[in-house]
Formats: structure tokens, C-alpha cells, sequence
């Protein structure tokens, strides 16, 4: 426990191998673990819901911005305004200028926000007439 943990109320520490999805603590490692777990568990399959939240934040942190972003959100709640996300996703592909992996999680990452968000209704498109869209 270093001398900062043991400033913290117990309730505010993040645990060994306890991957924090809001960013506040530094977690490459993990989070790079977190990743690839997932990715390797998503071979057959849709990439699982904390899979999908890991990326988000490798996504996130990579924007650099201050201010809370629809990935973070995505990152921290696991949902989230398919239109914020798909703009976020796309200026981050471009803005790396061709980077393969952050191409390659950004597609992965919208495979899933189409695919299980919206069959889980976690995600919410803009048009929808409950969010106040034209129908």
C-alpha cells in the first residue's frame, strides 16, 4: 500500500487487478491486460460488455481531453449516445493519422456499440423519438 492509499478511505481505493473505468487512477498495464483478455475472449464471439468498457477508456485517455467525453461516459457507465460515440471514435481514428491499433479498437468498439448496445437498449440514437429526435 503506498503512502497515498493509505490517505484514502478504504471505500475510494482501487483493488489489485480492479481495472478503474474512470481513469483517475494511471493503470496501463491493466488496462492493456484488460484489453487483450478481452480481445482473446472475443475471437468467436461479440466483445463482452467489460471488454468493450476497457477500450473506452484506452480510447478515452488517449483524447487527452479534461472535460468528461462520451467515452469516458461509455468507459464508466457502459452506455451511451451512439452519435457522440461514433463522432468521438471517428475524429480519434483520425487524428492518430492511420495508427492500426487504435483503428482496429475503434472498429471493435463500434461493432459493439452497435451490436449490443442497441439489442441490450443501453445505447440511445439521437433520432429516437424518446430522446426527443424526429421519428
Amino acid at each position: 500500500m503506498t503512502r497515498r492509499e493509505r490517505n484514502q478511505p478504504s471505500w475510494d481505493r482501487v483493488g489489485d487487478y480492479e481495472l478503474d473505468y474512470t481513469g483517475v487512477v494511471p493503470q496501463p498495464g491493466l488496462l492493456a491486460l484488460t484489453i487483450r483478455q478481452a480481445l482473446a475472449e472475443s475471437e468467436h464471439n461479440p466483445i463482452p460488455n467489460w471488454g468493450a468498457r476497457a477500450i473506452a477508456r484506452h480510447l478515452a485517455n488517449l483524447q487527452g481531453h479534461r472535460q468528461p467525453t462520451a467515452l469516458h461516459h461509455f468507459a464508466v457507465m457502459g452506455e451511451g449516445r451512439i452519435g457522440d460515440l461514433m463522432d468521438e471514435l471517428s475524429e480519434l481514428v483520425m487524428a492518430e493519422d492511420g495508427d492500426g491499433n487504435v483503428r482496429f479498437l475503434a472498429d471493435g468498439l463500434a461493432d459493439f456499440i452497435h451490436q449490443e448496445l442497441h439489442r441490450r437498449g443501453l445505447c440511445h440514437d439521437e433520432d429516437s423519438p424518446e430522446e426527443g429526435g424526429q421519428s
